[in-house]
């Protein structure tokens, strides 16, 4: 027979009398409520429950003195208040006897290790909110950091090291490496002949001499240009790292040079060879004249087209980082597409270069004349003088002059004729720590 009692055990099974949810789970042996927290307790009849019901006052059926009826089931007055501690429920189950039955409120079973989420919600509360205390620390440090005091108090020695100058100075830069040169060679051609040497032996000294000044002005063009070229580019770089640029380039231009050298050559060779067989040809007047100028007009337009490309491929590869051959295909391809202007820089170039060279002869020619004029001491004094001056101006003309005409014309051209190329033509080359 189904009683309130047990209808009321029914309805409350399984079921959280704090949230009125069903949302019971289980965590190590105790049953929790999920959606409030509260822990859950189960009926000792095999009941769920997870409220205490209290009893107020208890009920008794007496026995009648006739037939006995089933009692009817008592009310029951229950007051639920939310649970501090884990506890079990009685169940109130009314049983048809004579005997009188009281319900009266179960005893607290003892605490169980389980696991309360309550207690961990107070220890949450309770502890302090450690990001909030670090970050006031942390900017209390910066603070003291940053005051005036702590700024005055800096040590001297950690401080940053001042920037290198990395303004180009391309006119302070020839003259260093103009000194620097003509000053050995003079001294080693007046050495020579201050101890009367043979003319073969002068010569030959001579001869070493420029293949010294040669090396070392490639090396100080390829220099100026790397870093003439950054500098307008707005990357300005330190001299070290234009040598380092002129070190690593060093065996491409010298391949460059071979190679315009060899052109050179074949051209030369190509025109005699020319010459000789319109001679046997034995061609007169008009014919002859004509084709000795049309043979003479294809050798010089090759000679000018290597000279050109040597100056076109030298700053393609320091600059721009390629190899040799590409860039001297690159330098006859822009002297085919701009010959006529690029002429006119090389006109202009060697210009300057041709004025030192016959001052330097026509003096030459004068102290051959008048030197025996002059005592040994002050002969050689000369000697040495007129070789160092025309050695140091002949490099700064060719770093200054002709670096920056070649230089000009050659990101000029690159920009115009090869547009898709001009960022790797003009900022090929990366300097690294591993280069530098």
């Amino acid at each position: 027979m189904l009683t309130l009692g047990n209808a009321y055990n029914r309805y409350m099974s399984e079921r959280c009398k704090n949230c009125d949810s069903t949302d019971i789970v289980e965590i190590q042996g105790q049953k929790f409520c999920i959606n409030c927290g509260e822990p859950y307790a189960a009926a000792s009849s095999g009941a769920k429950s997870n409220v205490a019901v209290q009893v107020e006052e208890p009920t008794s059926v007496k026995e009648p003195a006739s037939k006995p009826k089933p009692a009817p089931p008592a009310k029951k007055v229950a007051k639920v208040s939310k649970p501090t501690s884990v506890a079990a429920s009685a169940a109130v189950t009314p049983v048809a006897s004579s005997a009188p039955i009281a319900t009266s409120v179960p005893s607290k079973p003892a605490a169980t290790p389980a696991l309360d989420l309550r207690s961990n919600k107070v220890t949450l509360k309770k502890q302090p909110n450690t990001l909030v205390a670090k970050t006031k620390q942390e900017n209390k440090k910066y603070e003291q950091a940053s005051s005036p005091a702590a700024t005055r108090q800096i040590d001297e020695r950690h401080r940053p090291a001042p920037a290198a100058d990395t303004r180009p100075h391309p006119l302070s830069f020839s003259v260093k490496v103009a000194l620097l040169t003509a000053t050995p060679v003079a001294v080693t051609i007046g050495a020579l002949v201050w101890f009367r040497f043979d003319l073969d032996t002068v010569v030959y000294a001579a001869a070493v001499c420029a293949v010294v000044v040669f090396v070392v002005l490639s090396m100080a063009q390829s220099a100026i240009l790397y870093g003439m070229s950054r500098a307008q580019d707005h990357r300005p770089a330190p001299r070290k790292q234009w040598w380092a640029a002129a070190r690593n380039g060093v065996m491409d231009v010298t391949n460059i040079d071979i190679m315009t050298a060899i052109a050179a050559m074949v051209t030369v060779g190509a025109a005699a060879v020319g010459w000789q067989w319109l001679s046997t040809l034995n061609l007169t007047g008009w014919t002859e004249v004509g084709s000795l100028l049309i043979l003479n007009a294809v050798a010089a337009w090759l000679l000018l087209g290597a000279a050109i490309a040597r100056h076109i491929a030298i700053p393609a590869t320091v600059i721009g980082g390629m190899s040799s051959t590409e860039t001297y295909k690159l330098g006859w391809k822009t002297f085919i597409k701009a010959g006529g202007s690029l002429s006119l820089a090389l006109v202009q170039a060697w210009t300057a270069r041709i004025i030192v060279m016959l001052t330097a002869f026509f003096t030459i020619l004068y102290f051959s004349q008048h030197l025996p004029e002059y005592n040994h001491a002050v002969g050689v004094l000369i000697i040495a003088g007129c070789t160092g001056f025309f050695t140091a101006l002949l490099i700064v003309i060719a770093l200054q002059l002709e670096s920056r005409i070649w230089l000009r014309h050659y990101r000029y051209w690159i920009a115009r004729c090869y547009p898709q190329r001009q960022l790797r033509l003009l900022a090929g080359r990366v300097q690294t720590l591993r280069h530098r």
